[in-house]
């Protein structure tokens, strides 16, 4: 599959925020903390850094990066917030009708992973139908 205009302009934005990081690093000659900060060997920051064509970050180098070193950056029209909140709720809703009455559900999430689920069930007879 081919990097689309979003990932190259992302991947492009990403390269020039860290790079100041990169370049103190390797004065301080310490780019092995660095590259811990961003889940990375030494070797593997310093290849990536020194792309022509700077490659889309992977996630957990995004996550560890707002998480680590303040970088944050729009992916296109989404903002950062939008991508690397935690405790964003997933607006789910889903209503089941029957004859014997009606089950609500909502989620939220808690977790990485998981869902809680609310069921609410109304008896027909409870809600007037």
């Amino acid at each position: 599959m081919g990097r689309r205009e979003d990932d190259l302009a992302f991947a492009v934005a990403f390269a020039k925020k860290r790079a100041p990081f990169y370049a103190s690093a390797k004065q301080a000659r310490e780019v092995y903390r660095l590259a811990e900060k961003l889940g990375m060997t030494s070797a593997g920051l310093g290849k990536y850094m020194s792309s022509k064509r700077k490659p889309v970050p992977k996630l957990r180098m995004v996550v560890l990066a707002n998480k680590n070193l303040g970088i944050a950056i729009p992916y296109g029209t989404i903002e950062p917030e939008e991508y690397l909140s935690s405790t964003r709720v997933l607006p789910v809703r889903v209503e089941v009708s029957s004859s014997q009455g009606r089950v609500d559900f909502s989620g939220a999430k808690k977790l990485p992973g998981s869902v809680e689920l609310l069921v609410d069930v109304t008896s027909a007879k409870a809600s007037g139908s």
